[in-house]
């Protein structure tokens, strides 16, 4: 049997559940387009994946604004960043080294020129620290603007592009 405490704290809590559980199950896909767009930069599916982690991200954040509920931008960040990216180290044991490898190195993409492709199954730390520094970087932008319920579609594309660029 619930107890009214229980029944409470499981309403209150639910709506960040909501957007905890439909932000994680898009991460993946987030995650492995951003390091697309860099290890593919001649690619003819960049506009494609752009598409894809505008549409993503939109879809992620519906819950809060639905729901009027209040998040933070650190806990935003601690859902799109940090629980599926960290720790960044040992690399070869990481959740963005074993992405890149997995990209760089699959049958889809052997036709796509990548100026990081070295030996088979190598992965630079050098681009670790990279892609690592530019997601941590646009995915707290990212959050920023939906703490403050300014995302769309316009922001992440300025945000792409920067990330893209620097």
């Amino acid at each position: 049997m619930i107890t009214i405490i229980e029944y409470v704290m499981d309403y209150f809590t639910r709506p960040k559940q909501d957007v905890l559980l439909r932000g994680m199950h898009y991460l993946d896909m987030i995650m492995d387009h951003l390091v697309m767009l860099i290890l593919f930069p001649n690619s003819r599916d960049q506009n494609h994946w752009k598409k894809e982690i505008i549409n993503f991200l939109m879809y992620s954040q519906r819950p809060k604004i639905k729901n009027r509920i209040k998040i933070k931008q650190d806990e935003y960040f601690d859902i799109l960043f940090d629980q599926p990216i960290e720790p960044k180290e040992p690399y070869f044991d990481s959740y963005l080294w074993l992405a890149i490898r997995d990209i760089l190195y699959d049958e889809k993409y052997k036709n796509e020129y990548s100026e990081f492709r070295k030996n088979y199954h190598s992965v630079d730390e050098n681009l670790c620290d990279l892609l690592y520094d530019k997601i941590k970087k646009f995915m707290w932008n990212i959050s920023f603007y939906m703490s403050k319920k300014e995302l769309n579609k316009q922001i992440i594309e300025q945000e792409l592009e920067k990330y893209i660029e620097n």
